[in-house]
């Protein structure tokens, strides 16, 4: 970040939030199961909530009865420490989510048909040393659900670029 970039961001924050607010933890993108926008930091889903007047975004955690929250700002966030006394992902549904997210990434940008990467993803998951049985249960169960979306994706994409070609022709 340069210095034109860290103080502009100071001053949005100087004024508007808590000063000692540090913004020094990554998380991954992602959605709940029933679609809703969310991000996950240590392994425990957060929800998107709404975005702040100085364009940071506010996260609370998806267990409704839980009190700890996130904001983020330039792809970094700032936990309020709050102690979970709830479940947490497990390392296999970690796992699974990053291979769902890699699924989706490789889906828009390889021509490899989405089962193929489906298939690709497991094996190179199982590779690690992780429970096969247990891991293809998981993944197999969201099978489903991860091409759907994929595939939701792809289509919107070549709608979006037809129109995009069909402007270019017009001009």
């Amino acid at each position: 970040m340069d210095v034109d970039s860290e103080s502009s961001q100071q001053s949005i924050f100087s004024e508007e939030m808590d000063i000692d607010m540090a913004f020094n933890i990554s998380f991954l993108r992602t959605e709940t199961n029933k679609g809703t926008e969310a991000i996950v930091i240590e392994k425990i889903f957060y929800v998107f909530k709404r975005v702040n007047k100085n364009k940071s975004e506010y996260w609370r955690c998806q267990n409704k009865n839980c009190k700890d929250s996130v904001t983020t700002f330039d792809e970094l966030g700032s936990l309020k420490n709050v102690e979970h006394a709830h479940y947490t992902l497990s390392n296999i549904e970690y796992n699974s989510l990053l291979v769902e997210i890699r699924i989706i990434e490789r889906a828009k940008n390889e021509q490899t048909s989405i089962p193929k990467i489906f298939d690709d993803e497991l094996a190179n998951l199982v590779s690690t040393g992780v429970d096969h049985e247990l891991v293809a249960a998981f993944l197999n169960s969201k099978r489903n659900k991860i091409e759907q979306k994929v595939y939701s994706f792809t289509v919107l994409f070549s709608q979006f670029q037809q129109y995009n070609d069909a402007c270019l022709d017009k001009k």
